[in-house]
């Protein structure tokens, strides 16, 4: 049975999904004891608003009890609390919620861009471990069913992330953003695209924090800003009005006390900007209690979020259409796909059968002659039920006809 266990930010606030992102290690910890959790493939997939797992398993309720167990153990998390933000999907559900997922249409930012990216990932990554075979078929389908979507739908126009809704919620605190000087923690994708965002709305001033300084030289040359290490951070946040932050620390790398340092040196009357979109969070939660600092951690930005949304959600109807088509489309495959074997087998007998035949009527005519009459008679009796058996086996009760098909012809091998 296919199922997904999934902790999403529609169910789980950002201070417990900080706490249940699970690291590379413990990750590969759980591909290779997976038969500890009553699994027979997994995908994990973990992202800044999500952790979902993606899995066949042959009890559901022991595979929840044993992750759930093993997220106790690595994790300190609670049962009762994981309990509490879990959404549990088997079968059709399952799937359609993985199509959903990678097509951006669960999404914080409905149809943003980068979460078929990460499940593509998180799949290559399962594959270094294990061996997927019915798994890389809902995969293959989900990501043919993402690119459908934002094909034949209107859904990812004037493409929108987390890191565009920060830069929105800064113009709505500071107005004009042009003259304003930002500071960039961290140098990947989601601080790219905040300082493309910010470049589009008038900053022209960046400085770019990394713990790697050829990699913050490297983000901050493209918009013409300076950058620093991490541990030079502190010298250089008192000039800075907006800070976005997106490190994969597992520590705060903004304390209260950096904060109190820079404000003091900076002025109070000059207010300064954090916007914290990491998970786990990168700045200090204390820091919002210093005057005239405003911090936004990535749970807040869901009002901004939900502005944006209304541009698209007129195309949500037509992109869920198009998910339960591929979703059919899947199940339809599975079950031709299951059916084959059986036609193969009852094939095979027949064809024994034929041998036999011919065998015993040797030299009654030419071989060649024999061989045609039989396989022409054969694919006449044939055709009917392997016909019939592929359009039995599609309808709602169709186990129940290839079951009994099966019985009767002895197929049980098949």
């Amino acid at each position: 049975m296919i199922g997904v266990l999934s902790f999403s930010y529609k169910t789980t606030p950002v201070e417990f999904r900080e706490k249940l992102a699970l690291a590379p290690e413990h990750i590969a910890d759980i591909y290779q004891h997976i038969d500890h959790f009553e699994m027979s493939e997994l995908v994990i997939i973990s992202t800044c608003n999500r952790v979902e797992f993606v899995f066949l398993s042959r009890d559901l309720s022991r595979t929840i009890d044993a992750l759930f167990d093993a997220l106790r153990d690595k994790l300190g998390l609670k049962r009762e609390l994981l309990q509490q933000c879990l959404q549990a999907f088997t079968g059709r559900d399952a799937v359609a919620h993985l199509f959903r997922v990678s097509s951006a249409l669960e999404s914080m930012v409905l149809g943003e861009p980068q979460i078929l990216g990460q499940v593509k990932d998180s799949y290559e990554a399962a594959r270094k471990h294990l061996k997927l075979k019915r798994l890389e078929k809902v995969f293959m389908r989900a990501f043919m069913a993402a690119k459908r979507v934002r094909n034949e739908t209107k859904i990812a126009e004037n493409a929108v992330s987390v890191s565009f809704a920060a830069v929105e919620l800064a113009r709505k605190i500071f107005g004009d953003l042009q003259g304003k000087r930002c500071m960039l923690i961290g140098a990947g994708e989601m601080c790219e695209l905040a300082a493309k965002h910010l470049h589009t709305n008038g900053v022209q001033d960046f400085v770019v924090a990394n713990r790697t300084l050829a990699r913050a030289e490297k983000l901050a040359l493209m918009f013409g800003g300076k950058g620093i290490t991490l541990d030079d951070l502190g010298d250089h946040l008192s000039g800075c009005d907006i800070v976005i932050s997106s490190t994969g620390a597992n520590e705060p790398v903004i304390t209260h006390a950096m904060v109190k340092r820079a404000m003091r040196k900076r002025g109070y009357d000059a207010p300064m900007f954090f916007i914290d979109i990491a998970v786990p969070r990168d700045v200090e939660e204390s820091v919002n209690q210093i005057d005239m600092v405003y911090c936004y951690d990535i749970d807040d930005l869901q009002q901004v979020v939900e502005e944006n949304k209304q541009s698209r959600i007129k195309e949500l109807d037509v992109a869920l259409a198009l998910i339960e088509e591929e979703v059919d489309g899947y199940f339809r495959w599975i079950e031709t796909h299951d059916i084959a074997p059986i036609i193969v087998g009852f094939r095979r007998e027949f064809e024994g059968v034929l041998h036999n035949e011919l065998q015993r009527f040797a030299g009654k005519g030419s071989d060649e002659q024999l061989a045609a009459f039989g396989r022409a008679l054969m694919n006449k009796f044939l055709h009917i039920p392997s016909a019939n058996l592929k359009k039995l086996a599609l309808q709602e009760d169709g186990a129940t006809y290839v079951d009994a098909f099966k019985k009767l012809y002895d197929l049980e091998q098949s």
